[in-house]
């Protein structure tokens, strides 16, 4: 949370000084490497649930590969049907967009699979009884409605200035 608002006020700040006109100076293989590093960012952010492993919070200069070198040590406390779940889901939203690409013109409405795969795999979980039956974390009670909002502690901050600038980006 402490990331996106700061994020946020970067990205304000950038508006207000116009740096977005400065985007002109950057060229297509930077902006490539950049979206391909958010990419490899998303998907290491994700690894440990993909693998349904336990892991500690890793932040910091060179936390991508610290957070790949725990995984590999600790590689055989990956949960066997977490990984198969989150494969067949991976399939599915590939397979899907991949259908919607070829008969878009022919379909008037494209299919939310994201959507329907969250409600799925929800189903799913609740029905196998996933926690207690295999021993992988469910999210549980969800409250309703949107809580107030409020600004992030001060003091943690510092510690994600660093990441709130490549969020911003």
């Amino acid at each position: 949370a402490a990331v996106s608002f700061l994020g946020g006020v970067i990205q304000v700040a950038m508006f207000a000084l116009q740096l977005g006109s400065a985007t002109f100076l950057l060229t297509e293989p930077v902006i490539s490497a950049m979206t391909t590093g958010a990419a490899t960012h998303v998907v290491t952010s994700q690894v440990k649930y993909l693998l349904g492993m336990k892991m500690p919070y890793i932040s910091g200069p060179l936390g991508f590969f610290y957070i790949y070198a725990y995984v590999f040590e600790n590689i055989k406390s990956f949960r066997l049907e977490a990984l198969l779940l989150s494969l067949l889901s991976i399939v599915v939203l590939i397979l899907v967009k991949e259908l919607n690409e070829q008969f878009k013109r022919k379909i008037k409405v494209v299919l939310p699979v994201d959507l329907v795969l969250i409600i799925a795999a929800s189903f799913a979980c609740y029905c196998t009884n996933m926690e207690i039956t295999y021993g992988l974390e469910v999210v549980g009670h969800i409250p309703k409605g949107i809580p107030p909002p409020r600004a992030p502690p001060m003091n943690v901050l510092s510690a994600v200035i660093t990441e709130a600038f490549g969020v911003a980006l």
